[in-house]
């Protein structure tokens, strides 16, 4: 019975003490990965450093695109482009065309 098995806490193998073949699988057919902490830490903080403002600002693109097809709407677009009340939302057009707003 080796440690893992009787609830102790087990030491990360490195890539010499691995007990796998050479195709780098273990014996059960899983793969053994060690990621080091201090390196995840560091790419979790990049990835929030560049993920986070443009995802920011692909959201507020999005937001200002609704509110601009409804102040679009509001003001009087759907009566210029011959729309019902129906077409203005809807993904798949009515009227048999490919585009949305036609």
């Amino acid at each position: 019975m080796d440690d893992n098995e009787k609830g102790l806490p087990v030491e990360p193998k490195t890539e010499g003490q691995l007990t796998s073949g050479s195709d780098g699988l273990s014996t059960d057919g899983a793969v053994d990965h060690y990621i080091d902490p201090t390196a995840e830490k560091r790419l979790i903080v990049k990835l929030d450093l560049y993920l986070a403002p443009v995802m920011t600002l692909i959201f507020l693109a999005a937001y200002l695109d609704r509110a601009n097809i409804g102040n679009a709407a509001s003001a009087g677009m759907t009566a210029d482009l011959h729309m019902t009340s129906g077409q203005l939302g809807s993904k798949y057009p009515t009227n048999g065309s490919r585009c949305s707003v036609c």
